[in-house]
Formats: C-alpha cells, sequence, structure tokens
C-alpha cells in the first residue's frame, strides 16, 4: 500500500513539473529602431551635488532628469523645471537658477526656456 502511495505521489509530482514547463520563448517587446529619441536614463527627484576637489561646487535640484547619449549633439534634459545653485569656497551660494526647462549640452553649454530668473 505504501509502495502505491510513492508511485502515486512520483508521477503527480512529475506530472506538475512538466505541465509548469512553458515551451515558449520568454515574452519580448518589439525591438526599439529608433534609439536616438529615447533616453537612457531616466530619474525623478533629482538632487545633485558636483564638486571639485571634494568641496561642493555646484547643486542642480529637478523633478524629472533625462539623459540622451544617441542625440547629436548629447543632452540632457530638465522638462519639469530646474533649479541651479553655485557655491564659493565657504559653501556660500553665489549663484541662484531657476527656470521651467533647461537643456545641458555636453556639460558645458545650458539652455534655459521658460520662466528664467537669475
Amino acid at each position: 500500500m505504501r509502495r502505491l502511495l510513492y508511485v502515486l505521489l512520483a508521477f503527480l509530482a512529475l506530472g506538475l513539473a512538466f505541465s509548469a514547463c512553458d515551451n515558449g520563448a520568454p515574452p519580448n517587446g518589439s525591438a526599439v529602431r529608433n534609439r536616438d529619441s529615447l533616453p537612457v536614463m531616466v530619474t525623478y527627484g533629482v538632487s545633485k551635488l558636483i564638486s571639485d576637489s571634494g568641496v561642493v561646487r555646484y547643486k542642480i535640484l529637478s523633478e524629472e532628469w533625462l539623459v540622451f547619449d544617441r542625440t547629436h549633439p548629447p543632452r540632457q534634459e530638465f522638462r519639469k523645471g530646474v533649479l541651479l545653485q553655485r557655491y564659493d569656497d565657504r559653501l556660500n551660494v553665489d549663484l541662484y537658477i531657476t527656470a521651467d526647462t533647461a537643456y545641458w549640452y555636453n556639460q558645458s553649454l545650458w539652455e534655459l526656456r521658460g520662466r528664467v530668473r537669475v
């Protein structure tokens, strides 16, 4: 009787194991053809500190930050507004900029749009 029970449990386990296997390929989305229109990184609630030799020089605050690496030139977008602060050697704010939209090209050129305050 016990042997019959073990055989039935073994067949049940094998049946469950084979029914759980899927022979199809894993689901994949369609290939992205135009990669230059998609950001490589999207970040929400950004608070970025930029330092030079261990001293904080800049602070960037934004609700949304998109990084495009395949555009010409590569750019970073702050579509939902940005707050930029520059600090002096004593960490006092010596420059304060806000804008509704900002574009940062090659980490050297800023384009500010909308309500810009300096």
